[in-house]
């Protein structure tokens, strides 16, 4: 017999800036495609409830946001360091603010 455990999901919302960096954007614009290939494979395994850019008081990109669905604090943190954004220096990993939510069902 098989006993299988339910790992306990809990809800964040994630908020990242990017470098302030010239070359920043172009970083982003470059590594993008990768990025929402990464995102889309975390929709299909609901571990991404959704996400986008901030956009600062010029309306340019300077930052993400994510909604997730994870176990701790922990794995949120493995999984923003591991994204292409991370890697590529677009997002600057001293600012990651993680809170944790309750979304709504509605």
């Amino acid at each position: 017999m098989m006993i299988r455990t339910a790992l306990r999901m809990n809800q964040y919302l994630v908020k990242v800036r990017d470098f302030k960096d010239a070359e920043c954007i172009n970083r982003r614009l470059a590594v993008r495609p990768a990025h929402f290939v990464g995102a889309k494979e975390f929709k299909e395994k609901n571990v991404l409830v959704n996400g986008g850019a901030i956009i600062n008081g010029e309306g340019a990109m300077c930052g993400s946001f994510l909604l997730l669905n994870l176990e701790s604090p922990d794995k949120v943190m493995e999984l923003i360091k591991n994204d292409v954004y991370s890697t590529s220096k677009v997002w600057d990993l001293d600012t990651v603010e993680i809170s944790q939510v309750k979304i709504a069902d509605l």
